[in-house]
């Protein structure tokens, strides 16, 4: 992210701010360290990146009271938590899915889009906008760190992808982010394709709209819709 830069930068804002923000909560569990992150977006969809835990080797029943301690801290309950989509198949080493073991500490999570080059893009469109469209707290060390370490690496088809290290709070902030989308998203519109006839599926007019002396006919006509 070459476009990080202290002009993304704030200070630690103060509680009451943060109430005024929808918050949403990233985790990203790995097997050398979990990463959560606090983003908090206003009315105008810009982000800001205000708390955060790191804790290695840290089991859900670890990382949910330090969860549950920062958002006491801050008076606030988080919008919703989201989470690696791997962790509804990655197991503990009691054989027990991650996402169910943050439910069962109380920590109710939906899985996240883990998508890295959208995620990655809509990251950058961020960073890119003026005025930024996220912000990250100095209180955010961790992130920080992440944030200048990030590494692009190439693939021989053409694509990209990143080097998995120093990442998981990176992550967290991704999951987060694609849970709002920032920018203009064009509407999709579907290539116009012909209707196949289908003898079962025949759109009969409303009554209304037909002439008295084409009632019999229609009725007349059956499945097969022998008219026109």
């Amino acid at each position: 992210y070459p476009e990080f830069s202290d002009r993304h930068l704030v200070p630690e804002p103060q509680q009451r701010h943060i109430r005024d923000l929808d918050v949403i909560v990233g985790i990203d569990p790995g097997l050398t360290g979990t990463g959560v992150v606090w983003v908090g977006f206003d009315a105008d969809d810009h982000a800001l990146a205000f708390d955060e835990v790191f804790l290695k080797d840290a089991t859900p029943d670890v990382v949910a009271p330090q969860i549950r301690e920062v958002n006491a801290r801050w008076g606030l309950e988080p919008d919703h938590y989201v989470i690696d989509p791997s962790a509804r198949n990655r197991d503990l080493i009691n054989a027990e899915q991650l996402e169910a073991a943050y439910a069962r500490a109380g920590i109710y999570t939906m899985p996240g889009q883990n998508a890295r080059e959208p995620g990655i893009t809509q990251v950058k469109r961020r960073l890119q906008a003026d005025p930024p469209a996220l912000l990250v707290s100095r209180a955010c060390s961790r992130l920080r760190w992440e944030m200048v370490r990030y590494r692009r690496q190439e693939k021989p088809d053409g694509t990209f992808d990143v080097l998995k290290q120093d990442d998981h709070e990176l992550d967290a902030l991704r999951y987060c982010l694609m849970e709002r989308t920032y920018g203009v998203v064009e509407d999709y519109q579907p290539p116009r394709r012909k209707a196949h006839w289908n003898p079962q599926r025949v759109e009969v007019p409303a009554f209304k709209d037909v002439p008295a002396d084409e009632f019999e006919m229609i009725e007349s006509a059956g499945p097969m819709g022998r008219w026109s």
